[in-house]
């Protein structure tokens, strides 16, 4: 019987060592496990944090950009608007019927006209990338209507002027005086509204 119990003790002790090895191998692995997870999860969340700074400050870079060019932008509708209106002022004046017998002879009126397109042109090549190409056709419409008044009003007051010129003659450049007058009161008028309705929807008045 002691022989036995013996045996038995020989039998069972190196399982149970053994047994309770592995389970505190498996124990200690679990916990190396659980270390890991949980260092890596902590890991994530730096990163992730770390992420979405990143991007708030993207956003805000963005954001800060973006109102810096609408600023921008507006400043160059408001301008360019200005122009526009100083441009169809001086083609109102240049064109007017309201004026004297000096009409054909008077340059004031044509170097003021031309000083004011020459100005509009530069100021719109400087800044046409603010807006789309359709949007710059129209302004381009108006700068060459403009250039066309410019000149047919020129060409009508030199003919007026010149000695040799039969009065049927001058009754005709008379007329194209008159014409054109009515061109800058209606299309050039127009096409300024149009742009003027179109800023307003740029800067969101619209």
């Amino acid at each position: 019987m002691d022989v036995l119990r013996q045996i038995l003790q020989w039998v069972v002790t190196p399982s149970i060592v053994v047994a309770g090895l592995v389970y505190l191998a498996q124990r200690v692995f679990e916990k190396f496990l659980d270390s890991r997870v949980e260092k890596y999860k902590n890991n994530l969340n730096l990163k992730t944090e770390e992420f979405k700074s990143n991007l708030k400050i993207l956003e805000l870079e963005y954001q800060i950009k973006y109102n810096k060019l609408h600023e921008e932008r507006a400043v160059v509708i408001k301008t360019l608007n200005s122009k526009i209106i100083d441009l169809q002022k001086k083609l109102t004046f240049l064109t007017t019927r309201g004026q004297g017998p000096e009409w054909a002879t008077e340059k004031t009126r044509d170097i003021a006209a031309g000083n004011s397109l020459n100005d509009l042109k530069d100021y719109f090549i400087l800044n046409r990338i603010f807006f789309v190409i359709d949007f710059c056709d129209r302004i381009d419409s108006i700068i060459n209507e403009s250039t066309e008044i410019i000149n047919e009003m020129s060409l009508a007051k030199r003919a007026y002027s010149e000695w040799s010129v039969s009065a049927q003659e001058k009754a005709y450049s008379r007329r194209e005086w008159f014409n054109l007058s009515k061109k800058v009161d209606s299309e050039i008028n127009k096409a300024r509204l149009d742009c003027e309705n179109q800023f307003r929807k740029l800067i969101g008045v619209l």
